[in-house]
């Protein structure tokens, strides 16, 4: 009997030990969401800032951050699973994002995708993203990059 408790209580040790080990890091976590945020506004160069704000009681792990893009900063956070390995919530421009999580890509990925990687496009796609915010719409705007930028953003 003492050498099954001894035996339990060893194993049980070791797998508290190795199962805290697989854990990723709140390091990986933080580095993975603020990638993901450049990977969200396809800028690669962004300045990012990101901090673990902990686990909480659903065993998810939350990272806030900051995004510095060429005219404005944009907050952003992710939820990972209780590994920490899997990214499960994404929330950006004051929403969540799953198909961003599940590799659909976002907004600002259509906006590179329908040739608005170039200077002017980039600005008309901006500025019809922010008119949808505000709920307005610029008909003398006959690009068709503002009206991608207007159909991604009117419901954020």
């Amino acid at each position: 009997m003492k050498r099954f408790t001894l035996n339990a209580l060893v194993g049980g040790i070791a797998f508290a030990v190795f199962g805290i080990a697989a854990a990723q890091s709140p390091d990986y976590m933080i580095e993975d969401c603020t990638y993901s945020s450049q990977v969200f506004y396809q800028d690669y160069e962004a300045k990012t800032e990101g901090s673990y704000e902990g686990q909480r009681t659903d065993g998810t792990h939350a990272v806030n951050g900051t995004i510095y893009l060429e005219n404005r900063s944009a907050n952003f956070s992710c939820s990972y699973n209780a590994a920490g390995d899997t990214m499960v919530e994404f929330f950006a421009e004051q929403k969540s994002w799953p198909g961003f999580v599940r590799g659909e890509g976002s907004p600002y990925q259509a906006n590179a995708q329908n040739g608005a990687n170039n200077q002017n496009g980039a600005k008309d796609w901006d500025r019809g993203c922010e008119d949808a915010k505000v709920g307005s719409y610029d008909r003398t705007n006959k690009s068709d990059d503002y009206e991608n930028g207007w159909q991604a953003c009117k419901q954020q």
